[in-house]
């Protein structure tokens, strides 16, 4: 019986032929797509979140390094 019950959304009315079915088929696929954007959307989001912590790594390498350049220049010079 449990089975049953489980599945006594699927049985047809009698006079529906199937219509309830498809519409209740179609509210699911329906549902399924705005889950699907949502998830598509928070990966995007994300993305763009990597990509602009890639970018700030890489600005943030970009001084170090100039940084680094400037202080080798500065000992040469006091080297000298």
């Amino acid at each position: 019986k449990g089975k049953e019950a489980e599945h006594d959304h699927l049985k047809l009315n009698k006079g529906d032929k199937g219509k309830g079915k498809v519409h209740d088929i179609q509210n699911r696929l329906e549902k399924l797509k705005v889950d699907l954007a949502r998830v598509i959307k928070a990966k995007q989001v994300d993305d763009h979140d990597d990509d602009l912590d890639i970018l700030d790594l890489k600005n943030r390498i970009k001084k170090l390094e100039e940084d680094f350049g400037r202080l080798l220049k500065a000992k040469k010079a006091n080297e000298a």
